[in-house]
Formats: structure tokens, sequence, C-alpha cells
């Protein structure tokens, strides 16, 4: 593709103007140099991940190599200020959702904050408003 044909195509259409001509250069240049700037990223982006595909493939032998066993789970932390009562409510509350003959524990109960912080609630507020 010549530019220089173009450009004096598109000058000689125009009367002798040269303003077509610089248009149509500069629209041409600016294309070649926005495709080889993609085609350079998609480049750059491709070496990265081949990099961390093989990283990924070392360490997962690495993991391969090392005997298997199984960790213990940490045990139960018991916290005093839920009452028996309302830990026996939310059990039976799992134990109603679930399907027949599925087993459920509940291994953890704790509270949940109440109250959203101030720059939060604000934020809702903010983007919940009608127009």
């Amino acid at each position: 593709m010549n530019i220089a044909l173009i450009a004096a195509v598109a000058a000689g259409s125009a009367g002798g103007s040269n303003v077509l001509g610089s248009a149509a250069q500069v629209v041409v240049i600016g294309m070649v140099v926005v495709f080889l700037s993609l085609i350079a990223l998609t480049a750059v982006f491709w070496v990265f991940g081949r990099a961390a595909y093989r990283k990924s493939d070392y360490v997962a032998d690495e993991e391969a190599a090392e005997p298997d066993f199984q960790p213990m789970a940490p045990p139960m932390e018991y916290q005093e200020d839920i009452s028996d009562e309302i830990v026996a409510v939310i059990a039976a509350a799992v134990a109603a959702m679930a399907p027949d003959g599925v087993k459920y524990a509940v291994r953890k109960v704790r509270r949940v904050r109440g109250e959203r912080p101030v720059w939060a609630a604000a934020g809702i507020a903010e983007n919940t408003r009608p127009f």
C-alpha cells in the first residue's frame, strides 16, 4: 500500500488542495500504529502467559513429589456469648433446608455486624436514590 499514491489521488480529487491528502495520510499512519501496538501487546501477554504456565507446572511437580497427608481440622472455638438454644435453632434450620439423607454439621456460629460503616451507608444511599 503506497501512502504517497493515496495522498496524490486524494489531493488530485480535491482540486489541488493538499488537505485531503494529508488527512488520508494521517488516518493510514494512525491505523498502522494502532494495529502494530495491539499486535505488540498481544505478544507481550502471550509471553507472560507462557511464563506463568511453565511456573505453575514446576510447582505442581514439586507438590506431587511431597508425601500425601491429610491435615487435621483445627479444634472448634466455643463462644460463650451465643446460647446453646440459638445454636440448636440454627442447626435445626440448616437440617430443615437440607435434602433428605444429607447430613450437615454446624462448625461455627458468629454474630454478623449489625451496621454498615457510615461511608458505606452514604454510598448505598447515593447509588439507590431515585432519578
